[in-house]
């Protein structure tokens, strides 16, 4: 790993064997420059299989915060398929978010999927929905956004 050496306020370019994540040179004051490359080092010296998926996860959750949702999205593909069974659900909404926005509908409805049964919400049965329609999958739209509305009705 290459450390990312202080010159003036500059941080440059600091990289970790995962999914090839670059920064750009930045303020050494911003705090998410320096909480990113905090999660970048413990990712590249955690110990056990566990430690680098929270410190993937959460670099991931930076990135998204900050603005980068490809780069999040390598974090969270990674933590995927390390452990697709237990993850958590906040990764599973943003990479479904991600893809649905790329117009990979079939791989955001997967990850919809998942997500509903990890988290059986609204919000959830909304991606299936809208990621059914996109590749026209008429009933399993109607299904999904019918559960969404009768889960959404149960509210209130």
């Amino acid at each position: 790993m290459e450390h990312a050496a202080a010159s003036g306020n500059q941080l440059h370019a600091a990289r970790f064997d995962g999914p090839r994540l670059q920064l750009a040179a930045g303020d050494s004051r911003d705090p998410w420059c320096f909480t990113l490359l905090v999660w970048q080092t413990l990712i590249a010296s955690a110990d056990d299989d566990g430690q680098v998926l929270d410190a993937l996860t959460l670099a991931g959750h930076l990135l998204f915060a900050q603005g980068q949702p490809a780069s999040a999205a390598a974090c969270y593909e990674r933590v995927m398929a390390w452990e697709p069974d237990s993850v958590d659900p906040v990764l599973l909404a943003r990479l479904a978010q991600f893809y649905a926005g790329n117009a990979s509908h079939q791989r955001a409805k997967e990850l919809s999927l998942l997500l509903v049964k990890a988290l059986p919400c609204a919000s959830a049965w909304l991606g299936v929905g809208v990621a059914s329609l996109a590749l026209q999958q008429w009933q399993d739209a109607e299904k999904s956004l019918t559960v969404r509305r009768c889960l959404v009705f149960r509210m209130f």
